[in-house]
């Protein structure tokens, strides 16, 4: 048996027959530090395996779509690099392992998608790529898409992007637009209230009476409506006309003109 040597006799001292006096003297984890590596290695492949099969594939390239602006950052970035190449299970397992990309990131993803309920009269945005994205209110809610009735929108100036009318539903070969939608292409973003309820209805009223007085006109109803006079931010029993009409569209100019002349009729009346 080789001879012991106690470098530091005063910590932690054993019996002199204790077998561990015979042990190399130092850290442990500096003998087992490359097996670690090798474990721990190991262990997030099959981690992010298991992950990356949890997740829809949409969920899954909006996240490696945001780890690759981050790493946009690093100074030995290259977009080749950081682009996954294909939208297989494989293809993202592949990218996730070969950038050693922290367990965090999936997990939040798979937490994020867990956490999705989606219920009726939910209202959503959809996510499209490089478009405005679309508004509805869901009708019905399944498994891994919803039903929506989808609504009409308008450009605000203020914020630079289109805000949804939630009273003003589209309308598709006469029928009112109902669209189907994958649940990971769309976000929650409020509830259909009894406001909104109380807006659709007085929308609906107003429709109806421009649409009965346009019909009942002997004038007007030789004619199809202008698309604005649907247009309920323009106040037309007040004589208001749309702020700008285009300069080619001398026909429609003349046309408002007939209407303001038969709206002021019925006033006199």
């Amino acid at each position: 048996m080789s001879t012991v040597f106690v470098p530091y006799p005063d910590e932690n001292p054993v019996p002199p027959e204790s077998p561990l006096n015979y042990l190399c003297y130092g850290i442990l984890t500096e003998y087992i530090v490359d097996y670690v590596k090798c474990y721990r290695k190991r262990n997030h492949n099959e981690k992010v395996k298991e992950l990356v099969h949890k997740l829809n594939n949409t969920n899954i390239n909006r996240l490696c779509i945001i780890i690759r602006k981050e790493a946009e950052y690093l100074d030995t970035f290259k977009y080749s690099e950081w682009t996954v190449g294909g939208t297989t299970k494989k293809k993202y397992i592949a990218f996730f392992v070969k950038h050693d990309i922290p367990l965090i990131y999936l997990e939040q993803a798979e937490n994020k998608q867990r956490c999705i309920e989606f219920k009726k009269c939910d209202l959503i945005r959809t996510i499209d790529k490089n478009k405005n994205g679309s508004y509805g209110i869901i009708l019905k809610a399944n498994k891994s898409s919803i039903e929506c009735i989808m609504v009409d929108t308008i450009y605000e100036s203020s914020v630079r992007d289109y805000k949804p009318v939630w009273h003003n539903f589209l309308i598709y070969n006469k029928k009112i637009y109902i669209k189907k939608i994958s649940k990971w292409r769309c976000n929650k973003i409020g509830l259909f209230t009894k406001k909104m309820g109380e807006s659709r209805l007085r929308y609906i009223a107003e429709s109806n009476k421009r649409r009965g007085f346009w019909l009942n006109n002997t004038v007007l109803n030789k004619y199809k409506p202008p698309d604005k006079w649907w247009d309920q931010e323009i106040d037309v029993w007040n004589i208001e006309t749309p702020s700008y009409i285009y300069i080619d569209d001398a026909n429609k100019v003349e046309g408002w003109k007939i209407i303001q002349e038969e709206i002021k009729k019925l006033l006199l009346k």
